[in-house]
């Protein structure tokens, strides 16, 4: 049976020229179209369910996509508690892989009863934060949120991240890793599950490898996205964006790209796998701090043409993009350009990390390949294979 969901079919081959990857994608890109004939306030409510992974993130561009083709803009606090929403499940969703997936390249197991006290923890967060669930209802009035049981959950989640995590809380760990050396001064006194892989990382000597030159996503004006999304091949490009010719990242590591110690680790070990994982890391705890603060306001928009709109999130894998085409109620267009389509195109980061990897044995080349494409997150299943040439 085939997986409603959709894969990635990834080789990775020797050649006589030298190492090649292709990468194929049965993601169901245009599935958004189930949207069209629907109203609105339908298709708000049926997004998060027909796209559950990053379902807040979603609803989130989802809403500001339909807002905008009608010329709305949410009042300042319903913007903050969206971006707050999607805050929440970023952080959620990192952990996801920090504290399930990153022990087993140490061969230890899962943190299972940490990632449940932590999905405990974030779904309390969402029932604070939205209460009646019309957060993300186009058109949405501000919520009342109980502050103080806001203020008390987020301390208890920055203590259980000190204890599983980051072996202090999440401000201080900042300071500490504000440059290199005390980042590496952090991997190497900090017992916790995440500090032992950096460590390890750096003590082997693979903290360099899947290194990639592939240009972050620029910021990309909404015409022109309009016109791109629209345009009589919008459905080729959906599947296999580029911009202006390029393949593009955006993913946590482009995002947090300019954060300390970011800098000083892309210096020291490139754009490899150690400032990718170690950006994930950073985004936790920056977004934590965020979380606590005034979230910026969304500036105001209006349609770029009448009747469309586009909604912009930044879920826990990269941008989200979102178009929206409303005509007498109704849904007449809907495309959804995700993050794993660019960081996944067949010459994007992904491929380029993949092809330079070191010659090694088959099972060293699996290993580190497969790590590779965990620390970028296809957010769907993988197939990795090593065929080659007869």
């Amino acid at each position: 049976m085939s997986d409603p969901a959709g894969r990635l079919n990834i080789q990775l081959r020797r050649t006589a020229q030298g190492r090649v990857c292709a990468i194929d994608s049965t993601r169901p890109v245009m599935a958004s179209r189930l949207l069209v004939g629907r109203t609105p306030m339908e298709a708000a409510a049926l997004l998060p369910i027909l796209f559950s992974i990053c379902g807040k993130a979603q609803a989130s561009a989802c809403v500001t996509a339909l807002e905008r083709a009608d010329g709305l803009t949410p009042i300042p606090v319903v913007q903050a508690g969206r971006q707050r929403l999607v805050a929440v499940e970023t952080i959620r969703e990192h952990l996801w892989r920090i504290l399930l997936d990153w022990p087993r390249w140490l061969d230890e197991l899962a943190e299972r009863a940490d990632m449940a006290d932590m999905l405990a923890q974030t779904k309390a967060l969402f029932g604070v934060c939205d209460p009646d669930g019309q957060l993300f209802r186009p058109g949405a009035g501000g919520t009342v949120i109980d502050q103080a049981a806001f203020d008390r959950l987020l301390n208890e989640l920055d203590a259980r991240l000190a204890r599983c995590l980051f072996g202090l809380p999440a401000d201080h760990w900042l300071e500490t890793i504000k440059d290199g050396r005390g980042f590496a001064h952090w991997c190497e006194t900090t017992g916790t599950g995440a500090a032992r892989l950096l460590r390890h990382l750096l003590d082997s000597g693979e903290a360099v490898i899947g290194q990639s030159s592939v240009a972050a996503l620029p910021e990309i004006p909404d015409a022109e996205l309009i016109a791109r999304l629209t345009a009589p091949d919008g459905a080729e490009f959906i599947a296999r964006p580029t911009w202006n010719g390029c393949a593009h990242e955006t993913s946590p590591f482009t995002r947090r790209a300019a954060c300390a110690p970011l800098p000083d680790l892309v210096s020291c070990y490139g754009r490899g796998i150690l400032a990718r994982l170690a950006a994930q890391l950073l985004e936790v705890a920056c977004l934590l701090a965020e979380i606590r603060t005034d979230l910026a306001d969304a500036p105001a928009s209006t349609p770029v043409e009448s009747g469309i709109g586009i909604g912009r999130a930044a879920a826990a894998r990269g941008l989200l993009i979102h178009l929206a085409q409303v005509e007498q109620g109704r849904i007449r267009d809907y495309r959804i350009l995700a993050p794993t389509e660019w960081n996944f195109h067949p010459q994007g980061v992904v491929a380029q990390a993949l092809m330079g990897l070191p010659d090694a044995g088959d099972d060293t080349l699996k290993r580190q390949a497969e790590h590779i494409i965990m620390a970028t997150d296809p957010c769907v299943a993988f197939d990795l294979t090593l065929p080659t040439d007869d």
